[in-house]
């Protein structure tokens, strides 16, 4: 409600917005990594069954190549960084205790999504197929091979809120964010929704999933709004990403 009511600032830096240049590189982002997930599936089936998921977890680093297309174009790389928040905003500890205390914060948006999702699944009914699916990176925590399951905790934990949270937070909140010209409030939660919904159909989960995905992700955006810093929310997609899989281990025993 304070930025709402303009109390507070957007703490991002709005002095160079670049036209459409941030849509273009997320558009080429969400091709590109696509296929390089499709083609890291296919080198892991070549692959010793413990090291199926290595050329995953090398794809998702390589497709932070898209951040070169603004410098392409003409952005200075030190812009590029400033824009997408990959500063170090307040200090680095102080940065990761706001990932904390947001993360804590974000539990009244989170419970919403999942009223919305238990509501969607109780309408679909038992035997509706679209309930379908945990992420397939689960699957692989039933193996007893703790290497495995060490490549499924360094996926989620550490590489996809690097790159999810680039791209998503940094790249694509900040050009919805920063685009329109109505006021603060209404384009910040207008901008953290249409990117938490898309944020949650990329995701395999299904599409009953979306609702609690996306009130993650809307949690995620109003931290890059909160400290500009995109290290914020990293830290809560990944705290967010480690307590599930943790509570997923405790259920596999």
């Amino acid at each position: 409600m304070r930025y709402i009511s303009g109390r507070v600032p957007c703490a991002l830096e709005a002095r160079s917005f670049h036209d459409g240049l941030y849509a273009e590189t997320f558009a080429i982002w969400l091709l590109l990594f696509q296929g390089l997930l499709l083609a890291g599936a296919a080198l892991g089936k070549l692959m010793p069954e413990s090291m199926a998921l290595v050329p995953t977890l090398i794809m998702f680093p390589v497709s932070l190549v898209v951040l070169l297309w603004p410098r392409i174009r003409g952005v200075p790389l030190a812009q590029i960084r400033c824009d997408i928040g990959w500063t170090t905003g307040k200090g680095i500890l102080l940065e990761c205790w706001a990932g904390l205390m947001g993360y804590l914060m974000a539990m009244p948006i989170l419970v919403v999504g999942l009223m919305l999702t238990t509501i969607l699944m109780w309408l679909a009914g038992p035997g509706d197929a679209a309930h379908g699916s945990a992420h397939p990176v689960i699957g692989l925590l039933q193996s007893d091979n703790w290497w495995m399951r060490g490549q499924v905790l360094l996926l989620a934990v550490v590489l996809a809120p690097l790159v999810e949270e680039t791209l998503f937070r940094g790249v694509l909140y900040r050009q919805l964010r920063l685009a329109p010209k109505w006021r603060a409030g209404v384009s910040m939660l207008l901008s953290a929704v249409v990117t938490g919904v898309i944020f949650a159909l990329i995701h395999p989960q299904g599409v009953l999933a979306v609702p609690a995905l996306a009130s993650l992700a809307v949690a995620f955006a109003l931290a890059r709004e909160w400290r500009g810093s995109l290290i914020a929310p990293m830290i809560m997609h990944g705290v967010s990403n480690g307590l599930t899989l943790i509570f997923v281990l405790m259920l596999l025993g």
